[in-house]
């Protein structure tokens, strides 16, 4: 299946706010707030991509890298949110970028919309005043395929959920994972954790452990794995109806 074709997005059910895409390179967003914001976010898009491609061409090994980079004092303000994340949870800043992105982009926008939602290749950053059901998907051979939805209830204030899997998508997973939703204040957090907890998920057994060092950790709002038949969760994480 290709993935690139963004077909969950046909799922999102319509309600008073506005959706239009931007789509420059890889970076391809579905965005939702109160006006067609378009032509604005496709300006910054351009911006940040610009920062990051240049620091990229400084810093030979900054796309490949798998492990935390440093940042320097001219390292510009998405990129520096990417090395500071993913130094979090030991994983490289490119895993962090998708996240960093959505946020980036939604929190320019907010100075124009009272709410916004930006998702990324299935990582979202949003700010709403009301709350919000999000479908986690699993794939179709997956047992749970189209019957995770979650809501977040975090009404005016910001949150990164961000996913990660084994089996969908274009994720880098050392894992096995079959879908991995990680929540946080911060997009960029969220989806360095959702790499790395995906990553250390190989089998059933795993999923109560890995949550449980998480909870205590007590970086994250939340999360959620599945595989195979198990599902586990904890935090902000409230599972409801399709």
């Amino acid at each position: 299946m290709d993935y690139t074709l963004r077909f969950y997005r046909d799922w999102v059910k319509e309600d008073d706010l506005t959706t239009f895409r931007v789509k420059v390179g890889e970076t391809d967003l579905s965005i939702r707030a109160h006006a067609d914001l378009t032509d604005e976010a496709l300006k910054f898009v351009k911006r940040l991509r610009t920062d990051i491609e240049v620091h990229a061409e400084t810093h030979p090994g900054f796309l490949e890298a798998l492990t935390p980079q440093v940042a320097d004092a001219a390292a510009p303000a998405i990129v520096a949110d990417m090395i500071r994340h993913s130094a979090a949870y030991g994983v490289g800043p490119m895993a962090t970028v998708a996240g960093a992105m959505a946020q980036a982009v939604g929190r320019q926008l907010l100075r124009l919309t009272p709410e916004v939602i930006v998702e990324n290749g299935g990582d979202v950053f949003l700010q709403m005043k009301r709350p919000v059901k999000l479908m986690l998907y699993s794939g179709e051979e997956s047992p749970f395929a189209g019957d995770v939805v979650i809501a977040i209830d975090a009404r005016g204030e910001a949150r990164g959920v961000c996913t990660s899997s084994a089996r969908v998508g274009p994720s880098l997973s050392l894992g096995q994972a079959d879908a991995v939703l990680t929540i946080a204040d911060d997009a960029a957090l969220a989806d360095a954790a959702a790499t790395a907890v995906a990553n250390r998920i190989t089998r059933p057994e795993d999923v109560s452990v890995v949550l449980e060092e998480e909870r205590v950790r007590g970086v994250l709002r939340g999360a959620l794995v599945t595989i195979g038949h198990t599902l586990g969760a904890f935090g902000e994480v409230q599972l409801v109806k399709p």
